[in-house]
């Protein structure tokens, strides 16, 4: 993970990214079948679409689902200090459940860059 003034990851599905001082990352990845299932069933049964971090993060907003060059994705917001992204940080696993659908990522390479990318992204203390 490295910022200028705009961070990402690069590393793939869910990348992260960050407007460098802000606080916040996007998470954004590919859906899975299980996912777009979740997603479509919400949309028609007209529900906003809710995500429900692990470990538990108030911090995640605003999810949405569109198309990409690849196919259906998600985003959506969370704190870079908050609970998840410490998970992240000390485990290398990134967790979250969209409607009923679980979503599970393990990261076993660049750890070290996590803390990195945090300190970029977190609002300075002035």
């Amino acid at each position: 993970m490295t910022a200028d003034s705009d961070a990402t990851d690069n590393f793939g599905s869910p990348l992260f990214h960050c407007k460098k001082g802000s606080g916040i990352a996007v998470a954004e990845g590919d859906t899975s079948d299980d996912l777009r299932t979740t997603i479509a069933a919400m949309i028609l049964h007209d529900q906003d679409p809710t995500i429900a971090m692990v470990p538990d993060d108030s911090s995640a907003m605003g999810v949405e689902a569109f198309t990409g060059m690849t196919g259906w994705r998600y985003r959506f917001q969370l704190s870079v200090t908050g609970p998840a992204f410490e998970q992240l940080e000390r485990t290398g696993i990134f967790q979250f459940k969209l409607g009923d659908s679980p979503v599970r990522s393990e990261f076993k390479v660049g750890l070290e860059n996590v803390r990195k990318f945090q300190d970029l992204c977190k609002r300075s203390s002035k």
